[in-house]
């Protein structure tokens, strides 16, 4: 349930169908370590996955334990979204994003993105940040349908931030933003109106993330090593500075922080 560590850079590049994958291409990418994914329900009977290695996005049958078709893109460098039956692709190569087709196993079209930008999915919500070099942030929250035609030259942020903004989506499809400069955190849903709320006792020059355990919100300073839960009063834990917050994910009694040393089970209720 740990996130993947790396942060996603949404691009994309062509890509063509690969309709067989030869026996030892389903070993290696079977096998090979790709980027960890968030967790999906396998309401088709199966997930999309990723092999770096072989710059392929695969569909795997999980009942039948293969892979049954997959996308092959010409980055190296990619990622894969995925809630229930919106797949995404994600990738650096190019600076674009593209809905995946799963009936047909083709591309909706290519969406490109400010450069640097970081994408964010869940339920059917979108969240797109891009940030100029730390000074400035641009924050998009749309449903995840409106991705294809999504272009940010016409279409308005939904806030800007004044300084460096960590965002989230949790499962329910509410996006959260936590800003260390103002001191923020804002809920937003599609189609209605932010909900500011207050962020206290981070620093303003704290490194910010954020997650998601139910309807729980979770910010961890990684510049101090503090937990704070639904906005208040941060919490010290020890071993947490630099530590990496969880994916979001369903209810539970504690979130889980990983540092270089140990996997931390932090009790949402408070205690170490």
């Amino acid at each position: 349930m740990l996130r993947a560590w790396r942060r996603r850079k949404a691009a994309f590049a062509s890509t063509t169908t690969v309709s067989v994958l030869s026996t030892a291409a389903i070993a290696l990418a079977m096998t090979y370590p790709g980027t960890p994914t968030t967790q999906v329900d396998l309401n088709d009977g199966g997930v999309w996955v990723t092999n770096a290695a072989l710059s392929l996005l695969g569909h795997l049958n999980f009942q039948a334990g293969e892979l049954d078709s997959s996308l092959r893109a010409t980055s190296n460098n990619f990622d894969v979204l995925q809630r229930e039956a919106a797949v995404i692709l994600d990738d650096a190569g190019s600076g674009t994003v593209s809905p995946v087709d799963v009936a047909s196993v083709s591309l909706k079209g290519s969406t490109p993105l400010p450069a640097g930008a970081v994408m964010a999915m869940g339920g059917s919500t979108v969240a797109i940040t891009a940030s100029d070099a730390g000074k400035k942030s641009k924050l998009w929250v749309l449903a995840s349908d409106q991705v294809a035609s999504f272009d940010a030259e016409q279409v308005p942020p939904t806030a800007e931030f004044d300084g460096p903004v960590a965002v989230t989506v949790g499962q329910d499809g509410t996006a959260w933003a936590a800003v260390a400069a103002t001191g923020e955190l804002d809920r937003y849903q599609v189609g209605t109106a932010p909900d500011v709320r207050s962020l206290p006792g981070v620093p303003a020059d704290s490194e910010l993330e954020v997650t998601t355990v139910g309807a729980h919100v979770i910010v961890l300073d990684r510049s101090v090593g503090t937990v704070s839960v639904d906005g208040k009063s941060p919490v010290t834990v020890s071993g947490a500075q630099k530590g990496r917050l969880q994916q979001p994910g369903p209810d539970a009694t504690s979130v889980e922080v990983a540092t270089s040393a140990a996997l931390l089970d932090i009790p949402i209720g408070g205690g170490e």
